[in-house]
């Protein structure tokens, strides 16, 4: 199960590994030898150091590249392309990346080695690859070979033992994925339960890999007896991984719908859950809520599970009035937090609950029509918010830089607003009809006929993979702001690069607050 591709070379045999390293040794000894006599050349430089062919070498270079390819006449041509076109050793190194078969990998490791062996005149230079990665290269080719006659079953088994042990070897982990993507016809639903489980795990996925276990769980004819515990694991794996496929998460849905097996109450919660977090919302989903409508009533959950699954319906755009007034009742809240402060030995559940809970309060405020209904006591659930990640702050802070040099002073903007509903809004500012910011000092509100605009930064994180879409978290936060008259402006990483030249932010951030301001109702 050999598997070569543009990225990893995943196996070469021992035998070819240990004589290209010896050869390699033997005429970098010789090499340095030469060096050394130099008294120019200092110990250090000689550590980290790089094979480049100088100019006067260079036409023994390209009758070396030539033979090179007559040896390899069945190769692509893209390889033989890539090998008339290098400059040096670092970029004959690279084509062994490319797809290639064993031996013709064997062959090009075999003439770098005589290369080097045959011409000592090759001096050694600071620049790309250093003796040390070439060789390091070697050895990891050689390290990953012992894998490559297991079979995907056993791949999978190895996956797992790497999750048992939160081993997260990315080397070994993308050749096992690859070749499980590559050389396995279907996967059964408990080796993709299983794969998506240890991927999970290990916070460690391939996109390709998941869209392969999506494609194969829905032609496979074992799911029509998927047990409810396998099926439960699969789509909360797919949450943690943040893994997203429309096609897919309907044909679960349908899956559900109609299986003839009892759902436990505990496992639609944790469904339900999922696809929050993942911000899928469609009919399917209000038929699996009235299909167990029966077992998601107040008085049978605990408050907590009362308090998730209120939470999914908020983030579904469900929630009735009743249903935030239980939850946001001083009594069920009393309850909950006596709950979490005898079960709870985690602080950070305990701020999950508050901040679902600023989440319903925001919802029954702003979202729900003519709401009579309490809210929440701050004394009991103080206006918390979730500390940012160090990547979100860096971007918020070049936001900032960039509106610096968009507007006149800070009086016309504000940064890191706690709306009082479980998060921070970015930034806010005023702009009137005719594109030009509206002050705010002292917290003075502008009038009516100004646009409130919002200011929000998507990061890596707020995506899914697969689809190109916002969690379940950015879409509450984007309707919540919505239904308090802000118009979104929503940035995405892909666009908003804190790499870029502030010129380049600045011509970005204009035009999507231009775009606003024009269909903006006025």
């Amino acid at each position: 199960m050999l598997h070569f591709n543009n990225t990893t070379v995943y196996t070469l045999a021992t035998r070819i590994t240990s004589r290209f390293l010896w050869r390699l040794n033997v005429s970098l000894s010789t090499n340095v030898a030469v060096e050394s006599v130099n008294p120019n050349v200092k110990l250090d430089q000689l550590k980290e150091t790089t094979l480049n062919v100088p100019k006067n070498e260079h036409h023994t270079f390209d009758d070396f590249k030539t033979n090179l390819c007559s040896n390899l006449s069945n190769a692509p041509h893209s390889v033989t392309t890539k090998i008339k076109e290098a400059e040096n050793l670092h970029d004959l190194l690279e084509v062994i990346k490319l797809p290639l078969s064993p031996k013709d990998i064997s062959k090009i490791l075999e003439a770098i080695s005589l290369w080097l062996y045959k011409n000592n005149k090759l001096r050694i230079t600071n620049n790309k690859t250093s003796v040390e990665d070439i060789k390091e290269t070697i050895t990891n080719i050689d390290d990953i070979s012992v894998y490559s006659d297991l079979s995907t079953s056993e791949m999978i088994l190895r996956v797992s033992k790497l999750a048992s042990t939160k081993n997260r070897n990315v080397q070994l982990l993308n050749y096992f994925f690859q070749n499980i993507i590559e050389y396995n016809k279907e996967l059964n639903p408990r080796e993709c339960s299983s794969l998506m489980f240890s991927m999970s795990t290990l916070s460690y996925s391939d996109e390709r890999l998941l869209e392969k276990i999506c494609s194969d769980l829905m032609s496979s004819t074992s799911m029509k007896a998927i047990s409810n515990k396998t099926l439960t694991s699969i789509i909360k794996s797919m949450s943690f991984l943040r893994y997203k496929s429309k096609t897919f998460l309907d044909y679960i849905c349908n899956t559900i719908i109609n299986s003839q097996i009892e759902y436990e109450t505990n496992q639609i919660i944790a469904i339900l859950q999922s696809f929050a977090t993942l911000g899928y919302y469609s009919q399917h989903i209000n038929e699996i809520i009235m299909l167990h409508k029966q077992h998601l009533t107040f008085e049978l959950l605990k408050p907590t599970e009362w308090l998730n699954v209120m939470w999914c319906y908020t983030v579904f755009r469900r929630l009735d009035s009743s249903q935030a007034m239980s939850v946001l009742d001083e009594n069920f809240v009393r309850k909950l937090i006596l709950t979490d402060n005898i079960n709870c030995t985690e602080s950070t559940q305990t701020l999950t609950n508050q901040l679902k809970l600023l989440n319903i309060n925001g919802y029954a405020q702003y979202a729900i029509e003519n709401y009579k209904g309490p809210l929440l006591n701050n004394k009991l659930v103080p206006n918390v918010v979730k500390k940012h990640s160090k990547q979100k702050e860096s971007y918020i802070k070049e936001l900032e830089n960039t509106l610096k040099n968009i507007l006149p002073s800070p009086f016309y903007y504000n940064m890191n607003i706690n709306t009082g509903m479980g998060f921070l809004l970015d930034a806010e500012l005023y702009m009137n009809s005719d594109f030009k910011p509206v002050i705010m000092k002292n917290g003075n509100v502008p009038d009516k006929n100004c646009t409130k605009i919002g200011i929000m930064m998507a990061d890596y994180y707020d995506f899914c993979l697969g689809m190109s879409d916002h969690n379940g978290l950015m879409k509450l936060y984007h309707h919540l702001l919505t239904c308090q008259k802000y118009n979104i402006v929503c940035l995405s990483y892909q666009n908003f690069g804190i790499e870029d030249k502030i010129e380049r932010r600045v011509a970005y951030l204009k035009r999507q607050l231009w775009e606003k301001i024009k269909k903006s109702p006025q």
